[in-house]
């Protein structure tokens, strides 16, 4: 456990010192995994909330939702990868795509929130998503990827650092725990 902790500093102090020195690239790897959490999320909703609600209208809702969740993710995955020289213009492009997407979800929560109101079901985590969701995609559309991005991505980056060389010198440093064996033999055989 002691390497491995040790190695999992050291990976984070890598990725972060990978983030400073390049932050585009990072920025980038941070979208391509968003995109893929995305499909992720849309295949998982598409077989659970079917399920809620016989409501035809519901579940229509609920598949378009799931689809498009699926299309923007496989589009956030993919394009970084293959538009990759771009740079700047294919960031920002992928941000407006994923703010039209957050909008477009943000819409549908609050239309299912409204269909399951009468229903037992809770829809506060909805409500909160939707809003959350309004709000990433307002900051997406407002900042800059160039500056604002970057920075981010280097905040992050530095807090990586510490956090990795912490990691790593407290896991190298820590000396092994020693364990009292008990005896557990049935005294009774003698």
């Amino acid at each position: 456990m002691k390497n491995m902790n040790l190695l999992f500093g050291i990976l984070i102090f890598i990725v972060g010192m990978l983030m400073c020195i390049n932050p585009v690239s990072m920025l980038l790897v941070a979208i391509v995994i968003t995109g893929i959490a995305s499909v992720i999320n849309g295949i998982s909703e598409l077989m659970a909330y079917r399920k809620i609600s016989q409501d035809q209208v519901f579940v229509t809702v609920t598949i378009v939702k799931s689809v498009l969740t699926i299309v923007c993710g496989i589009l956030a995955a993919v394009l970084p990868v293959y538009f990759m020289d771009a740079g700047m213009a294919m960031l920002k492009l992928v941000m407006i795509i994923m703010a039209i997407f957050f909008f477009c979800r943000a819409a549908s929560e609050l239309y299912i929130i409204v269909r399951l109101n009468d229903s037992e079901v809770n829809v506060k985590g909805l409500f909160l998503r939707a809003m959350f969701l309004i709000a990433a995609g307002i900051l997406l559309c407002i900042i800059r990827a160039q500056t604002v991005g970057v920075v981010i991505i280097r905040i992050l980056g530095i807090l990586a650092i510490v956090a990795g060389a912490g990691l790593a010198v407290y896991s190298y440093k820590k000396k092994p725990e020693e364990v009292e064996y008990e005896d557990v033999s049935d005294k009774s055989d003698e």
